[in-house]
């Protein structure tokens, strides 16, 4: 069977992440445990592609269709599919990227914070991710309510935190006091639409302060309000490219 006919069988995104760190995977994955933060760098790093190979990716990895399969859906040749595949891996081995996808945005925020590049597994991270993975597909599977419920407490039990500590520049600091903002519950409170409308609030202080809303504690779907994918993407590449 040739290559453009082989399917990758494994679940996603444990398959892209054997494919392009090989013999690193065990060591960065303890029992193929991916954490959801990990997961979501691995999609702002993906998002530096270009939506053709994006589309080879999530078809081959996600959907696990044959390269023969992607090819003849775009009447190209299986050498072409295969060279878009691999430039994706290439790009995910390279540092800052790598570093970003195995610590995870939490961590890699910790680490530009404390201006260190030391980087260890040990037991209590590595049962943190695992029993955190496993509560979040109970939660999903059969807890729901119960998850709403925690949101909304967690997201009262920050409200009242002063802008002050989220130890933002200069710059976003100003535009969040321009327009009215004192505390953390002013800023969850705003619809994505309503933030993106400060005035000179750009790119670079729109992801400072969605970054230093998720080290504060929040989680990233308690802040689904103001989310924007494409520009938090576009920030955490500033940031990678400045390290």
């Amino acid at each position: 069977m040739s290559d453009g006919r082989k399917r990758n069988t494994d679940p996603y995104p444990i398959n892209i992440l054997k494919a392009a760190y090989e013999d690193e995977f065990q060591d960065a994955f303890p029992n193929e445990m991916v954490s959801e933060d990990q997961e979501l760098a691995l999609s702002y790093v993906l998002l530096r592609l270009d939506t053709k190979s994006r589309d080879v990716i999530r078809n081959y990895y996600e959907e696990h269709k044959t390269l023969a399969q992607i090819a003849e859906a775009y009447a190209v040749t299986v050498p072409w599919i295969k060279d878009l595949k691999d430039m994706a891996l290439r790009l995910m081995r390279k540092d800052p990227y790598k570093k970003f996808i195995f610590y995870g945005i939490e961590n890699y925020l910790q680490r530009i914070k404390d201006r260190t590049d030391r980087y260890t597994y040990n037991d209590g991270y590595e049962k943190g991710v695992r029993e955190g993975y496993q509560r979040g597909y109970a939660d999903r599977n059969g807890e729901y309510k119960a998850k709403e419920e925690e949101r909304r407490v967690r997201i009262e039990q920050y409200a009242d935190v002063s802008i002050d500590e989220l130890n933002l520049s200069s710059r976003a600091y100003k535009c969040l006091v321009r327009a009215g903002m004192k505390t953390v519950g002013d800023i969850v409170a705003l619809s994505r639409e309503e933030m993106l409308k400060i005035r000179n609030l750009g790119i670079t202080s729109y992801g400072e302060i969605y970054f230093k809303l998720r080290l504060l504690g929040l989680e990233d779907d308690e802040l689904s309000r103001i989310k924007d994918m494409y520009l938090v993407a576009d920030f955490v590449t500033r940031t990678l490219n400045n390290k």
